[in-house]
């Protein structure tokens, strides 16, 4: 979780100084929490939020509970992480 917390402060500090891109691609995502946590460090800017396609070949239960309890503590945030299950080379 710790690791997982400084990984996005890095991604957001280094490549997101100005604006967020428009859509992030977490490869091999588990259960999404980098593409959530990057999510949640741009929830105050005023820039349109990224769209964060989290991709893996199976989605573990705890993706759900994750989407849930990032879904009720900031209800905006929800329709910009989708997790698609599949193959990364297919999206």
């Amino acid at each position: 979780l710790p690791e997982c917390w400084a990984m996005a402060e890095r991604i957001h500090d280094e490549f997101w100084r100005s604006e967020p891109p428009r859509r992030v691609v977490d490869v091999a995502a588990g259960h999404g929490l980098l593409g959530w946590f990057l999510l949640a460090l741009c929830y105050q800017a005023r820039a349109p939020l990224p769209v964060v396609y989290a991709v893996d070949e199976r989605m573990p239960s705890s993706a759900g509970k994750i989407r849930d309890s990032f879904g009720e503590a900031f209800p905006r945030l929800r329709a910009q992480h989708r997790y698609i299950v599949g193959d990364a080379r297919d999206v």
